[in-house]
């Protein structure tokens, strides 16, 4: 028997990233001709200035070193509120999988993540905390809210 997934999008605009490629694209450009979808630019934060960019990071931990992963990333806790750009931080743990976890960090800007941290200090300290844990490297994507209650 066949599963079937039925995805639904709040916008015909948003777009999707492919784990496995690091592709993105469009929802609707799955339905539409080339043409419809080349030139479209996809969707932005109407303000830049007020919105909030999260960065999502999958972090797969070796099997049994969760309770040291979950230490090393309190110990980099300050590294990253002290980081420009920075709003705050939060680590959850998978149910289903309980080496995998998600690293949600606020920031200002994309850039704030890509340029200025990824190029600080405190992101080779981080690293140096967190990174022997990691079973591979993390699968990172930014995003923002466009539907909010």
């Amino acid at each position: 028997m066949a599963m079937r997934v039925l995805w639904i999008y709040a916008s015909v605009a948003a777009t999707r990233t492919l784990v496995e490629t690091g592709v993105t694209a469009r929802g609707d450009a799955e339905h539409a001709t080339p043409a419809e979808t080349r030139d479209r630019p996809p969707p932005r934060p109407e303000n830049r200035d007020t919105t909030v960019i999260t960065e999502i990071a999958q972090i797969e931990i070796h099997p049994g070193q969760e309770e040291e992963f979950e230490e090393a990333v309190t110990k980099a806790l300050p590294i990253f509120l002290e980081a420009d750009g920075c709003d705050g931080v939060d680590l959850q743990r998978s149910v289903e999988h309980p080496s995998r976890y998600r690293l949600m960090v606020r920031w200002e800007t994309v850039e704030h993540h890509t340029v200025t941290f990824r190029g600080s200090e405190g992101f080779t300290r981080w690293r140096a905390l967190a990174g022997p844990y990691f079973a591979a490297p993390p699968q990172v994507e930014h995003v923002y809210s466009v539907l909010a209650p």
